[in-house]
């Protein structure tokens, strides 16, 4: 058992405990939805990798690719350009801060866009 003066009490007695889980009930649902961007932006960059696997694929078969290149080159484009805006959206305003990569990052992907 600990001992705590009645002076050394700010809130009263389990007011911490309180305290504590109401910044976490706050603090949860943000982070979950980060979860659910950053797995959304994997699964997009997966099927970009798909896309142009396919197009080299048709190309290693002596196929035209030009079909298959073009898709991946478009949706490649609008994957980075959606993950780099998450990220800058994530960062904060420190996302355009240029003490961070996600500012040139998002520079860089507008470009292929």
């Amino acid at each position: 058992d600990v001992r705590i003066p009645k002076e050394n009490v700010l809130l009263g007695e389990g007011a911490g405990f309180k305290i504590a889980m109401g910044a976490f009930d706050k603090t949860r649902p943000p982070h979950q939805a980060v979860s659910f961007l950053l797995a959304e932006r994997a699964l997009q960059v997966s099927l970009a990798r798909l896309a142009y696997q396919r197009a080299a694929w048709e190309a290693d078969a002596g196929r035209r690719n030009t079909f298959f290149a073009s898709v991946a080159k478009a949706f490649a484009a609008d994957v980075a350009n959606a993950a780099a805006a998450d990220a800058v959206q994530i960062f904060g305003g420190c996302g355009f801060n240029c003490e961070f990569p996600v500012e040139k990052l998002m520079r860089d992907a507008k470009i292929y866009q």
